[in-house]
């Protein structure tokens, strides 16, 4: 095994680069409606906004949109005729449909990008490095109102319901207070957010779980 050196030293991860262009709502008005009845008068804004809180929580993006990613090389075992070495990465936000950037790029299962080379200045062999690196990524990824999962899109409008009614005078729902942790509601326990109070029950998050974005660490 050959290892390489590195002249710039290790690189680290910077926050997600925002998505290029508009970015289309993942949960429409009629979803609402369609789940839980027409009494609901939720406009769009609030439903693009508990998509956001959800995506917080999941530490990945939910909606279509071309996307700049910078992310760990996970194996950098594949080799690329232009770079020489390059990696395997797992960006945010899925299902991906196309890579912009670096061209060359594999898509595999949707979600992993082989053949991506690493940011920095690399010297050495071939072989695989012991050094971290990261690779920026320019793809279209995330998923539409006819493709997200119904069960996330359930939590989200869930979301967006007990928003609505932390907003409106005179709501039946006794929505947990900001600032109090894992408060309960009958059987049910919320989770807090700083802003909203509790947002999420115990079945959002158990359904979130197997969404929450893993990063490589």
């Amino acid at each position: 095994m050959v290892f390489w050196g590195n002249p710039i030293g290790q690189s680290t991860p910077p926050a997600p680069v925002a998505a290029s262009g508009a970015i289309a709502s993942v949960v429409l008005q009629a979803d609402l409606e369609l789940e839980f009845g027409p009494t609901w008068q939720i406009n769009q804004a609030l439903l693009d906004l508990a998509t956001q809180k959800v995506e917080e929580h999941l530490q990945r993006p939910l909606r279509n949109a071309i996307w700049t990613h910078r992310c760990r090389i996970i194996d950098d075992g594949y080799v690329d005729a232009v770079f020489g070495a390059a990696g395997s990465v797992r960006p945010p936000a899925i299902p991906i449909q196309q890579v912009f950037s670096p061209v060359g790029t594999q898509v595999v299962d949707f979600v992993e990008v082989r053949y991506v080379p690493p940011d920095d200045i690399m010297l050495g062999f071939w072989g695989y490095t012991w050094i971290e690196q990261w690779g920026t990524l320019t793809y279209q990824g995330g998923w539409t109102p006819q493709t997200i999962p119904s069960e996330l899109r359930t939590v989200i409008l869930k979301v967006a319901i007990r928003m609505y009614q932390r907003q409106t005078p005179g709501s039946q729902l006794d929505v947990p207070t900001p600032g109090v942790g894992n408060p309960r509601m009958g059987d049910v326990a919320f989770s807090t957010d700083m802003h909203y109070g509790g947002l999420f029950d115990q079945s959002d998050l158990h359904v979130m779980k197997g969404y929450r974005y893993k990063p490589v660490l």
